[in-house]
């Protein structure tokens, strides 16, 4: 086994739906300790964040940036978080060599306005929203200030990200499933026919282990590869909760988009690693609402 699986690794925003999920992942599966900073440990606002967090890390981390401005904010008030956090992550970084870096980006760095099939690391970069814009500047920080200490940065660009772990009701797969489980009705935005790409938590969850563990960098598309209609991802749930679900159509905001991606660069970096496919998926997450609480449901055993 390479050495860089002793490695310490920091998670920053390990109390969200993806930083939880990594620390408590990485917790069981990680030789060396694992530690998340959440804003109670250390407020990546403030001016003095830098310093701080420079005192928490050293040459044997590996630190994962999973951290994202809250998100009932206004949109230039969550701009403006978004660059405050990653500009004082960056200045450490900067400053102080560590192992190395992941930054969770996202495929909104893309334009999302328009229908794209075929998206590649290599599609023109033109984020179409303030957030989109935040995290494209993110990579660039992060990027510049690792070169500064020679600490390799890389970047996972991830699509909507959902499944078996409490703290996700992102319109998706698990509010779906959630409104099903509460016999609530279901909201769907126009027929539902839009093509999406979404990730499975359980397949990021190997992936960022993998990369703790091995030794590749630079910048991915970590999608599944695989785009299904909405329309169909509300079939797969009322097939796996076994209810009638009650539709609401809601008016688009928006005009009509699809998208798909390719995922050929990440598959390349993980020999032997495969994404969940999306029907299972669901299925694996319907499960797991069910065993946490939510009202047993038929069908699932």
């Amino acid at each position: 086994m390479n050495s860089l699986a002793k490695s310490k690794v920091v998670v920053l925003g390990s109390t969200g739906f993806v930083g939880s999920a990594l620390l408590k992942h990485l917790q069981t599966t990680q030789s060396g300790p694992v530690s998340g900073l959440h804003t109670r440990d250390l407020d990546l606002l403030s001016p003095q964040a830098s310093n701080a967090l420079g005192e928490i890390l050293d040459d044997q981390t590996t630190l994962i940036v999973a951290c994202r401005s809250p998100r009932h904010l206004e949109p230039f008030n969550a701009y403006d978080h978004e660059i405050a956090m990653t500009r004082n992550i960056a200045r450490c970084l900067a400053s102080n060599s560590l192992r190395k870096c992941l930054f969770l980006s996202t495929v909104s760095v893309y334009d999302d306005t328009v229908s794209q099939a075929n998206i590649t690391e290599m599609t023109p970069i033109q984020p179409a929203s303030l957030y989109g814009v935040a995290k494209l500047a993110g990579e660039n920080l992060l990027s510049w200030a690792g070169k500064q200490t020679g600490t390799p940065v890389t970047v996972f660009r991830l699509c909507k990200t959902f499944g078996n772990h409490p703290g996700s009701l992102d319109y998706g797969p698990n509010s779906f499933i959630r409104s099903a489980m509460a016999e609530e009705v279901l909201d769907l935005y126009g027929d539902g026919s839009e093509l999406r790409d979404h990730l499975f938590i359980e397949d990021l969850l190997t992936l960022v282990d993998r990369y703790v563990m091995e030794d590749f960098s630079g910048t991915f598309n970590v999608v599944s590869g695989g785009s299904h209609s909405f329309r169909q991802t509300v079939d797969w749930v009322q097939e796996y909760t076994s209810q009638n679900l009650r539709l609401q159509n809601l008016q688009r905001t928006r005009p009509k988009v699809d998208q798909s991606f390719q995922n050929d660069a990440i598959l390349s970096r993980v020999p032997g690693f495969r994404f969940t496919k999306m029907k299972r998926a669901i299925e694996k997450t319907v499960k797991f609402y069910s065993e946490s609480g939510a009202p047993k449901l038929k069908g699932i055993s």
